[in-house]
């Protein structure tokens, strides 16, 4: 029975101490808010102050009787732990704790209310700093915490009290039944507080990101991991922080202050999937995240991170489905699966880093200071421009955007009808021959012939208008000319670019055929007059036979996308190139040829991102 004493005079002082700090609080912060309440040293409204405090008045006249009852039950000269009881005290007080409930549901926007009133409103935030000082240490929303966290205390006090309490025992039906009471509201305060522990790390999560315009505080959100890896970017490696939370992925990079991070971009999860890649002989432990929106690799310093992070990811995206899926409505759950049978047909690549590359992925030909590398938005692969000058449209979230596509892939996504693409022109250049690293490409990897370019169209000269200027649309621009790289480093003497040696000579008399004048990586002169490319004469490419040339050598009225011969309709074939530089010539053709006006519309491509 001494135990069972002890424990009893242990819920008397823990309740004295309690209610001291209730009164410490009522009588320090509440009574004088209310206090210059309409009059000119108001510091608050009254609904402000009641939106703070909510039940305190009301529970410290409930904890002030239960402390009276238990002094007058524990010290009196009567009390024998035989026989006496407490449990009818807590049974006889628990409807009146009933009201900690409400207490504990306006906790967090207390909490909050505190938060900002003390970032806005100078007066209050100098009220707060005064009193804090007489406070023993402790702050506002220390106080205010403290009815939160009783009724799990008076649980655990009650459960102690019972085991040193007999069967037998005249307090022993009453206790059991007091705790089932206090058990009740106990397991909806802890719920409470897990609540108001996880909007306080969401809070800090938010505090932390710099860049982020919305607010991560919201109904249900959990915080499930966070941490540091390295992210693989297309120039080098950067060090990411990932959160992850019950609905999104967040990866912000670290900031100049300590614990301070720049926000980048937010994945919604239920569209992601993570992707265990088996370790490389540069690279180990890393994982991919693929979705519609974004896809990257990463990896971490140790394999036992690696596995944390894709088990609480692939668990998260199955409970948020799981969860999203049951609490939908019907109307919801068609526009959801119309928004995922949308994004199914696209997810971003994970773009091959720059250094990988050094020449097109496509074409194969070297890249150079005018040369510059792009990013297939489909398959992710390093190529030029030329060989990505088409688009495609992206399904986004919100609204659809064109995306750059080399042309294997856009020829691809054109035959599978899945994406929408951005039409071409007639005259739009052929596309580039499949390199053999491009595994993405429709066509035999055995194969190098360039894909089939729609034919031109043949007009009049009563309705040929191809002549006359067009209004270009906004945000397109014509396609630049062929890079002029290796004259520039040529003439710098510069032996970056490989090259190959002198043109074979052929007899003037033969005509030369497409093949052999089509390509253009090693064309260091002009295939119809042999002037030598340089700054001051650009090379380009025929958009008809393929043939390399010269701005003297191309039509301007095609806006130097055909050669004067093939302006003219003149099939390459009957073409007549004189290899000492003399200029080219044609057989005697029909005369209607000579005044046909087979003029190629100019080709108008949608900018550069």
């Amino acid at each position: 029975m001494a135990k069972r004493n002890k424990i009893a005079h242990e819920i008397l002082d823990s309740e004295r101490r309690y209610v001291d700090s209730l009164l410490l609080l009522q009588q320090t912060f509440l009574d004088p808010l209310m206090a210059v309440v309409g009059t000119d040293a108001e510091i608050l409204p009254k609904r402000v102050i009641q939106c703070i405090f909510s039940e305190l008045a009301g529970i410290v006249n409930v904890n002030t009787e239960l402390k009276r009852q238990l002094e007058d039950r524990i010290e009196n000269v009567s009390w024998d732990p035989g026989h006496g009881r407490v449990g009818d005290i807590f049974l006889n007080m628990a409807p009146f704790l009933k009201m900690y409930s409400s207490y504990v549901k306006n906790f967090n926007s207390a909490l909050s209310t505190v938060e900002d009133l003390t970032a806005k409103v100078p007066a209050f935030a100098d009220f707060v700093a005064k009193k804090n000082k007489v406070c023993h240490g402790l702050n506002l929303q220390s106080y205010l915490i403290l009815p939160v966290q009783r009724i799990p205390r008076y649980k655990l006090l009650l459960e102690d009290l019972m085991k040193h309490t007999d069967v037998e025992h005249p307090d022993q039906p009453t206790l059991k039944q007091s705790l089932n009471r206090i058990s009740e509201v106990a397991v909806f305060v802890n719920e409470t507080i897990r609540e108001h522990e996880m909007m306080q790390s969401l809070i800090d999560v938010q505090r932390s990101l710099r860049g982020l315009r919305e607010d991560l505080v919201s109904p249900g959100r959990r915080l499930i991991h966070k941490g540091t890896v390295q992210k693989i970017c297309r120039k080098r490696h950067q060090t990411r922080h990932l959160i992850l939370l019950s609905d999104y992925l967040i990866y912000s990079s670290p900031g100049l202050l300590e614990d301070q991070y720049i926000f980048h971009r937010k994945l919604d999860l239920e569209l992601c999937e993570v992707i265990d890649v088996p370790d490389t002989q540069d690279l180990r432990h890393i994982f991919q995240i693929v979705s519609p929106e974004k896809s990257f690799a990463m990896y971490t310093d140790e394999a036992e991170e690696k596995q944390k992070w894709i088990q609480a990811i692939r668990r998260t995206v199955r409970e948020l489905r799981s969860n999203r899926s049951t609490l939908r409505n019907e109307g919801d759950r068609l526009t959801a699966r119309e928004r995922k049978k949308k994004l199914h047909n696209y997810s971003a690549p994970v773009w091959v880093p720059d250094d990988a590359a050094h020449s097109c992925m496509v074409c194969s030909q070297e890249f150079s200071v005018l040369k510059r590398k792009h990013h297939c938005r489909a398959c992710g692969k390093v190529v030029c421009h030329i060989c990505s000058s088409r688009y495609f449209i992206i399904p986004g979230l919100e609204k659809d955007h064109p995306a750059r596509a080399c042309n294997p892939c856009y020829e691809r996504i054109s035959q599978e009808g899945k994406l929408q693409v951005v039409p071409t022109d007639a005259t739009s250049p052929p596309t580039s021959p499949v390199s053999p690293n491009s595994p993405s490409s429709p066509i035999s990897l055995t194969s190098s012939a360039p894909l089939a370019s729609p034919p031109l169209p043949s007009t009049s000269p009563a309705d040929d208008t191809s002549t006359r200027p067009r209004p270009r649309p906004s945000g397109a621009r014509r396609v630049r000319p062929v890079s002029m790289a290796p004259q520039l480093w040529s003439m710098l003497g510069k032996n970056f670019i490989e090259h190959t040696g002198p043109l074979s000579p052929t007899s003037s008399t033969r005509p030369r055929a497409p093949s052999e004048v089509s390509s253009s990586a090693g064309v260091r002169e002009c295939s119809l007059c042999r002037d030598t490319f340089s700054l001051m004469k650009w090379k380009y490419l025929c958009a008809k036979c393929g043939r390399s040339m010269c701005s003297d050598c191309a039509s301007k009225k095609s806006q130097m996308q055909l050669c004067d011969p093939c302006y003219h309709g003149l099939s390459p074939l009957n073409i007549i190139v004189d290899e000492r530089g003399g200029g080219w010539s044609a057989p005697c053709v029909d005369d209607d040829i000579d005044e046909r006006k087979d003029v190629a519309s100019e080709v108008i491509v949608p900018a550069c991102n």
